[in-house]
């Protein structure tokens, strides 16, 4: 995490949401965090970044691509049919990508 926080403050990375489901009280989920920040998503989806989403691969990919799916639709404006198109484009892009393990 530190070094990934040095990316932001050297301007490498333009933005760091985290969550943590298990090491706080309060539960933080990573699709939660991307619906908040859904125009920033947007945005950089739009300007042609890379969201890259990292954690668990049980539940967590497919609630996340749900959320993604539900941003596109939110601020595209577009139905769920065209903003699973416009996900398919980014996934074949490579600028959606997930490091997950179990």
């Amino acid at each position: 995490r530190e070094e990934m926080e040095g990316w932001v403050a050297d301007g490498d990375l333009r933005h760091l949401g985290v969550a943590f489901s298990r090491d706080t009280p309060a539960k933080e989920y990573v699709q939660d965090k991307i619906r908040e920040a859904g125009r920033l998503v947007w945005e950089a989806f739009e300007a042609g970044g890379v969201v890259l989403v990292s954690g668990a691969s049980e539940k967590m990919p497919n609630d996340v691509r749900k959320a993604l799916v539900s941003v596109v639709a939110a601020h595209a404006p577009a139905d769920e049919e065209a903003a699973e198109a416009y996900m398919k484009r980014v996934e074949a892009q490579r600028r959606y990508l997930q490091d997950t393990w179990s």
